[in-house]
């Protein structure tokens, strides 16, 4: 075995020799014939590629993927899944200390593919000869690709895109604002805050899809949003600040007060910028007052000591119920008298505190007074102190004295009492029993529609598989026919609550059946159906409406659980007044054109069912 293979390496080293010596007798020939077959290989490669004009030359590449055996509709189909590819690239936006990823296809990005199938055709033909057989040669070794970007974006697609991301990443500048502790009014400094240039974003982003070779994160710059309130322009109305928060305040009203603290008023205390009497192009700050919270202390004590008014509620002409007065706090008129004090405050400032930052306490106590020298001559030295004895702890700083607050009296007005000729039929003809079985049942009623949130209420009712009673108003049919026609199709009733939601006994008997005609024709022309249910609105009504309702062969259908959803008391509200009102055969009045109303429906639906009741 060992002497073959000492033969073989012999023999390969003679053959090996043998080609050297013939190389070196013979290298012009080589070299020719060497040029020679390059030359063939050049030509035949340069033929193929001229002769196959459809297809991209040998060996190119489109997005790193070889395209050289496609053509016609299989090219563009190729093209087109290399471009669902390409969209489905993530980007990430970096801006600030948030990351977002997005892709071209979140831009609504749109490739031009025409332009991208011209580029793989014409690559190695395009050009001087030189040129073509240098890109052909680079494509068949692999080493000539195409990249491509979109050539733009959907400008609708691309702002919605970028407004939500700004509203995730924005902040709003925080103005600089009074603070009160330990007696002194101080000042907060402002802050700035930040946003995405929306536009100079969406520009950037066109400009990166259009380069060949896409990014794959991206630095979006923030713009700062300076305050227009700056600590500087507080600094000179620190004196009157001072002054007005020196006194708390006391709201009186009925019997019942609030009290507004210093810090509190220091928070109600606000800078305004308003023209310079002086400059009329310049601005000026000037003290201003929160009239937000402002409102909130005077709400406070609104809601000690304001009552709602019962209705006298007058059937024919008999008196079934006499009704109440009510009281309430006149909003403006209290705010008036609270800003007038302020205001004489404002007009004799104190002198201003020595820092306009909080003061803190000291951390080390004050130095000692020195001790008088003695009179004697050999006075004895004091002794050194050891380096562990503690040092004597800093007085406590003296609380600031409690000033007397000055009571504001607050007016409060009488509301008196509606008076309502009204009937109470809230089941008409039986048609909606406490009971069916041993079901215990509620009904929910919709005035006032059909309006904005009718769609949404409608919404809620199909997922939760209730059905209602809408008492229409003509005039808002007119303008939501679509609406009408929804309530019909799945199975809600419809009743007439009058065409221009007029009060009904304050009109003449002409007047009242023309509102209640008017509406019968539209419901019947937009619904097809014919209203048997009637509401008058606010409830009134009064013989003239009775007879006139009668004729119309109407029934009265008014209601047992009055939430006042209208009164935007918060959805919460709303459904604890209904549930609080629940009995068998409850009649729900609701309204659909209020937020709060949709919003609160889907918490009543299941407050209701949670207490063993059944949905219409």
């Amino acid at each position: 075995m060992n002497n073959l293979l000492n033969k073989i390496w012999v023999t390969l080293i003679s053959i090996f020799t043998t080609t050297l010596r013939h190389i070196r007798n013979h290298w012009h020939k080589v070299i020719l014939i060497t040029l020679a077959l390059f030359m063939l290989f050049q030509t035949g490669l340069l033929a193929w590629n001229t002769t196959h004009r459809s297809r991209p030359v040998a060996g190119l590449r489109l997005g790193h993927q070889p395209v050289s055996s496609f053509e016609g509709q299989n090219l563009l189909h190729k093209i087109n899944d290399l471009i669902t590819q390409t969209e489905a690239k993530p980007l990430l936006l970096t801006t600030g200390s948030t990351q977002e990823r997005i892709t071209p296809r979140q831009l609504g990005a749109k490739y031009n593919t025409s332009l991208i199938e011209s580029r793989v055709l014409e690559t190695g033909r395009k050009g001087s000869m030189l040129h073509r057989l240098i890109d052909q040669d680079a494509a068949l070794l692999g080493l000539r690709n195409i990249s491509f970007g979109f050539d733009t974006v959907d400008h609708s697609i691309a702002l919605a895109y970028l407004n939500n991301l700004n509203k995730q990443i924005s902040t709003a500048a925080i103005e600089a604002h009074f603070d009160y502790q330990n007696g002194q009014v101080g000042i907060v400094k402002e802050q700035a805050g930040q946003e995405l240039n929306v536009s100079k974003v969406e520009a950037l982003l066109q400009q990166l899809g259009q380069q060949d070779t896409q990014p794959t994160n991206v630095d979006i710059p923030l713009n700062s949003i300076k305050a227009t309130i700056t600590a500087d322009d507080l600094k000179p109305l620190l004196p009157q600040a001072q002054s007005i928060v020196n006194q708390p305040i006391v709201l009186q009203a009925a019997g019942k007060q609030v009290s507004v603290s210093s810090a509190e008023l220091s928070q109600i205390i606000i800078a305004v910028r308003q023209p310079d009497p002086n400059q009329p192009t310049q601005t000026k700050v000037a003290v201003g007052f929160s009239d937000a919270k402002l409102g909130a202390a005077i709400d406070k004590l609104a809601t000690q000591v304001s009552t709602d008014p019962q209705p006298k509620i007058v059937s024919g002409r008999t008196v079934i119920s006499q009704g109440s007065s009510g009281t309430h706090v006149d909003g403006t008129h209290a705010k008036v008298e609270v800003v007038s004090e302020l205001l004489k405050r404002e007009q004799s400032p104190v002198a201003a505190p020595p820092s306009t930052t909080t003061p803190k306490p000291a951390t080390t106590p004050a130095p000692a007074a020195s001790t008088p020298a003695s009179t004697t001559s050999n006075p004895s030295p004091a002794p050194t102190p050891s380096a562990t004895t503690p040092k004597p702890p800093a007085p406590a700083p003296e609380p600031p004295p409690v000033a007397t607050p000055t009571v504001i009296p607050i007016e409060v007005g009488e509301v008196a009492a509606p008076v309502v000729s009204q009937y109470t039929e809230t089941n008409p003809s039986g048609r909606y029993p406490a009971n069916i079985g041993d079901k215990k049942m509620i009904y929910l009623t919709f005035d006032d529609g059909p309006g904005s949130y009718t769609e949404q209420i409608l919404d809620i009712l199909k997922k939760y598989n209730v059905h209602g009673i809408f008492f229409l108003v003509g005039r808002n049919m007119i303008v939501y026919p679509n609406s009408v026609k929804r309530i019909k199709a799945e199975g809600h009733s419809i009743g007439n609550h009058s065409y221009t939601h007029v009060d009904l006994s304050k009109l003449n008997s002409a007047g009242i059946t023309d509102e209640l005609s008017k509406t019968q024709k539209t419901i019947k022309d937009i619904a097809a159906v014919q209203a048997d249910l009637f509401r008058p609105p606010y409830g009134s009504i009064d013989s003239k409406v009775f007879d006139a309702m009668t004729k119309q062969q109407l029934s009265l259908m008014m209601w047992s659980i009055d939430p006042r959803d209208w009164s935007k008391p918060g959805t919460p509200e709303i459904t604890k007044r209904v549930v609080s009102g629940l009995k068998p055969g409850g009649n729900v009045l609701l309204h659909v054109l209020h937020q709060q109303t949709a919003e609160a429906l889907p918490s009543i639906i299941e407050s209701i069912r949670a207490r063993g009741y059944t949905l219409n």
